[in-house]
This record gives structure tokens, C-alpha cells and sequence, in this order.
């Protein structure tokens, strides 16, 4: 399977991302490049309260020299039209969090991240260059 498999996946990421092919983590500082062509394999899908859409696994490409790590996907989709996307980190505590959800099992996620505390550090060094930081 491939991202562009998954509802109007091929369109939204290269018209409707912020920038083309970028998918944000869920602090939305920091992204990942997707392309409709990358390889995923589904993990959950359906709708549960909030969420409906598609939970898939897939690798970003890789940026400069470091090694990418695989990555979760959440595809937020509308009658076969994706509305957003959101990642986060493959681990065992994701994926079974995931999975317990959709199953109707838990009423609430606690996700994870590879290195405890990571995303914190990066926006904490962000912070400590830069006054202020200004999104548009």
C-alpha cells in the first residue's frame, strides 16, 4: 500500500499541506517528508467519537544525514477527502494505544515519543535562539 491508496491522499499533500509533503508532529513545530509513492501499511482505521480517518505506519524520507525513523500517520478523511494529517512516533505504546482506541477498549490516548522528552528539548533549544517565534 502507498500513501496515495489512502482517500485523496496524492491530492492533499501536494495542495493542501502547509508546504507540499510536509506532515507536522503533533506539536506542530516539526515535520516529516511524505510523498504519495511512500510505502505504509495500515494500523487502524474507522471512527471513534473525534476521530475518523486512518491510522497508518510509513518511513519519511530522509533529510540531510539523519536516518528516519518510521513513523505513525493519523489521515483525518471526510467522505474520501483528507482533511488533515498528523504524526507521531512508531513505538509499541503508540501502536497499542492506537489499536486499544479504535477497538473501544480505552476512551483516552497517552502517546510516547523514541526518546523520552525529545520534542520538549528541541522546542526548549528553539526557544532559547530566537525572542520570539512568529507562525503564519
Amino acid at each position: 500500500m502507498r500513501l496515495k491508496d489512502v482517500a485523496d491522499m496524492e491530492d492533499y499533500l501536494e495542495n493542501r499541506c502547509y508546504c507540499p509533503n510536509e506532515i507536522y508532529d503533533i506539536s506542530g513545530f516539526f515535520y516529516e517528508l511524505f510523498y504519495p509513492e511512500t510505502k505504509c501499511k495500515l494500523l487502524a482505521s474507522g471512527t471513534k467519537g473525534a476521530i475518523h480517518g486512518y491510522f497508518v505506519t510509513a518511513t519519511p524520507e530522509r533529510i540531510g544525514t539523519v536516518e528516519p525513523k518510521k513513523q505513525i500517520i493519523y489521515i483525518e478523511t471526510t467522505n474520501d477527502t483528507v482533511d488533515s494529517c498528523v504524526r507521531l512516533d512508531d513505538t509499541p505504546n503508540n501502536r497499542k494505544q492506537i489499536t486499544s482506541f479504535m477497538d473501544g477498549l480505552i476512551d483516552k490516548m497517552s502517546f510516547d515519543e523514541y526518546e523520552q522528552w525529545s520534542t520538549q528539548k528541541a522546542l526548549n533549544e528553539m526557544m532559547s535562539m530566537a525572542d520570539a517565534i512568529c507562525i503564519s
